[in-house]
């Protein structure tokens, strides 16, 4: 917790983004701006793979390893919209969210729902809520 004794799990990872831990399944997802995927390793860097592919400049992520689910925020920057998405935590079963949004940069996740920071305000504003039911 002090920064000492850090250790690389992977190196030559080129544009990525965000990562997210799944401390309850020993693994590290992160997304490739780029490359339009979230990718998929061991927390020991090992068995790396391409969970999701042709997405669209995927940015940030949260799971919620309870529930074996992943969001993330996808962005057009062609028309500046994003939209947030979910699947399973395998890749599977990807639905869309909420579409259409304007500039998310930021996204959180707690039991009771999936929350978003706008730029240049300081209100933290509920996006979607009930997140169990969905």
């Amino acid at each position: 917790m002090d920064g000492s004794n850090y250790e690389i799990l992977r190196g030559g990872i080129n544009h990525h983004d965000r990562i997210a831990l799944d401390l309850v399944n020993s693994n590290i997802y992160w997304t490739n701006i780029t490359r339009g995927e979230i990718r998929i390793a061991s927390l020991e860097g090992k068995n790396v793979e391409t969970l999701l592919a042709d997405l669209n400049a995927p940015t940030e992520i949260v799971l919620d390893a309870h529930s074996q689910k992943i969001y993330w925020i996808e962005k057009n920057h062609n028309i500046n919209k994003s939209k947030i998405r979910r699947g399973n935590l395998d890749g599977t079963n990807v639905i869309d969210i909420l579409t259409g949004l304007n500039s998310v940069i930021g996204l959180a996740l707690d039991t009771e729902g999936v929350y978003n920071v706008t730029p240049n305000t300081d209100k933290l504003t509920t996006t979607w809520a009930n997140v169990k039911t969905q």
